[in-house]
């Protein structure tokens, strides 16, 4: 379709606010190599803790259905 474009979807019940940014802010430091694989476990072990968060840009983020 376009090159350089990634497609992810994320489906779920209820979120966060920028929790979506924030996951694939966080998603996309480590494919780009900036964060360590096991970022994204440490993070969930250790829900307290503060770790920098990766907020991913607005743009290109598109809701694309509710349902009730």
């Amino acid at each position: 379709k376009y090159k350089d474009c990634m497609e992810c979807h994320i489906k779920g019940n209820s979120f966060l606010k920028s929790q979506i940014r924030i996951m694939m802010g966080t998603a996309l430091d480590i494919y780009f190599g900036n964060q360590n694989e096991d970022c994204l476990r440490d993070m969930l072990k250790n829900p307290n803790k503060d770790f920098i968060k990766k907020v991913a840009d607005p743009y290109g983020l598109y809701l694309s259905e509710v349902n009730y």
